[in-house]
């Protein structure tokens, strides 16, 4: 049998990425028929023996078959990460708007929140809320965490457009309600100027900041600028303006954490006193000031399709997550106890409130969320015999036998002895190379056939 060696550039990889995700389906009757059954929209299916570093293939395939909104809930951020990178690559650059990470908020003391984190965030809840087809990734702290209700968002969220009397006065209330910061100039997602009858924002799911100009309470223009140069060109009709804080600045909430919390004294002397020396509220205490408690999972559409990967890794991460906050709380309370820590400290107050005050879900507690859409469910390569209870059950299961790839560890001699084993038992191989002739040159070395062929995208099927 012979080699086929096929040259491509980094203009041909997209097209190859393309052709490989609409073969996958085509070349796997498992893979067809699970994805014809999460068409549906209803009921949980099993795909098993894929290993990790395939799923982002799959995902990738299973996002071009069905568009939509694709939540996938993976153990760490570390897996996040990699996921993210992986799709990517297989989508292509020209899909990158398609592609969302939840990270987890970063709820440690003294934590600087970075703007763009913050914008991305903001922007995830947005899109999702719009019904906009997206993959978005959720590693399980994000998803363990509590999140601005869905309500409101939306009722905070307004829009300036040009000719709308928005008001001077009122359009600058609601941007510092919505936790906007106010800035001589602005030089970040997330703040705001004002000279004249001129507003800067650099909002935060908008790609650029722009700049608002009033005459009176009438919005005359609206048009984006550089940070650098602070210069403006073009026109817009309208500018979406979503929340920066996920709690408002407005005293209600201040009163109904004060209101709901029961806990030990001296935390609740720690919350008093936080509150009172006016700082805003911090963002894990955001169950405390809601009167609907939700997660992401609430922001998602009624069709969009679920991937939980590995439920027993994920069960076991969480474990250990509830066993780190149960030592940070046993550690403060202790240090407080015995006047090592003083809760009339800034820091150690929020501590507190964050380990000990702030309410957050299991994944026993998503059980309905996860219920309520169709799912793809990921076994590991080891699973529990028992199933989790908040995993849906399945209607069917599937298997779609993947291997790791082979690294030769740039040792010519294995590669081209492995060569020799797939020929010799009937195969013919394709190779697709950016070196095509050193490649051919080391085939031919090893006593092997080559023949140079383009690459025809149309032909690709997978074995």
């Amino acid at each position: 049998m012979t080699i086929a060696l096929e040259s491509i550039d980094t203009t041909a990889r997209a097209g190859l990425s393309t052709a490989l995700l609409r073969a996958m389906p085509l070349s796997s009757r498992a893979l067809a028929a699970l994805f014809e059954r999460l068409r549906a929209g209803r009921g949980a299916f099993a795909l098993h023996e894929t290993i990790a570093a395939a799923r982002p293939a799959v995902l990738a395939a299973l996002y071009r078959a069905l568009g939509g909104q694709l939540v996938v809930v993976v153990p760490t951020a570390d897996v996040a990460e990699r996921t993210f990178a992986d799709l990517l690559y297989f989508l292509g650059e020209e899909h990158a708007d398609t592609l969302a990470l939840l990270r987890s908020r970063d709820e440690t003391i003294g934590a600087i929140d970075s703007p763009s984190e913050r914008s991305a965030r903001m922007t995830f809840f947005a899109d999702l809320l719009d019904g906009k087809p997206r993959i978005a990734i959720v590693p399980l702290a994000a998803l363990r965490q509590y999140v601005m209700p869905r309500a409101n968002f939306r009722d905070e969220r307004f829009t300036l457009c040009v000719g709308d009397d928005a008001g001077w006065d009122a359009t600058q209330r609601r941007l510092y309600r919505l936790g906007y910061r106010r800035a001589d100039v602005v030089s970040a997602a997330g703040e705001y100027a004002v000279r004249g009858g001129i507003l800067d924002l650099f909002a935060a799911s908008a790609a650029t900041p722009m700049r608002v100009e009033f005459f009176g309470d009438t919005v005359e223009s609206i048009r984006p600028f550089d940070l650098e140069t602070q210069r403006s060109e073009g026109q817009r009709d309208a500018l979406d303006v979503v929340p920066w804080s996920e709690i408002p600045r407005d005293e209600r909430y201040r009163e109904l954490l004060l209101e709901r919390f029961t806990g030990p004294a001296n935390v609740t002397a720690a919350l008093r006193a936080y509150l009172d020396g006016g700082a805003d509220v911090p963002e894990p205490w955001l169950a405390l000031a809601y009167d609907q408690r939700e997660t992401v999972l609430d922001y998602v559409s009624d069709h969009a399709t679920l991937v939980i990967e590995e439920p027993g890794m994920l069960a076991t991460i969480e474990r250990a997550l509830d066993d780190e906050r149960s030592r940070e709380e046993q550690v403060l309370l202790a240090g407080v106890d015995s006047g090592e820590l003083s809760i009339n400290d800034a820091e150690v107050g929020e501590a507190l409130l964050a380990e000990v005050a702030a309410p957050y879900p299991r994944l026993r507690d998503l059980q309905a969320g996860f219920a309520a859409h169709a799912a793809l469910v990921l076994p590991g390569g080891i699973e529990s015999i028992d199933p989790q209870a908040w995993v849906p059950a399945i209607n069917e299961s599937f298997v779609l036998e993947t291997e790791p790839a082979e690294h030769f560890n740039r040792q010519i001699e294995l590669f081209t002895q492995r060569l020799r084993e797939w020929t010799g038992a009937g195969e013919t191989v394709m190779l697709v190379t950016t070196g095509v002739g050193r490649t051919t040159d080391i085939v031919r070395a090893a006593g092997l056939d080559v023949t140079r062929e383009p690459l025809s995208f149309d032909k690709l099927r997978m074995t």
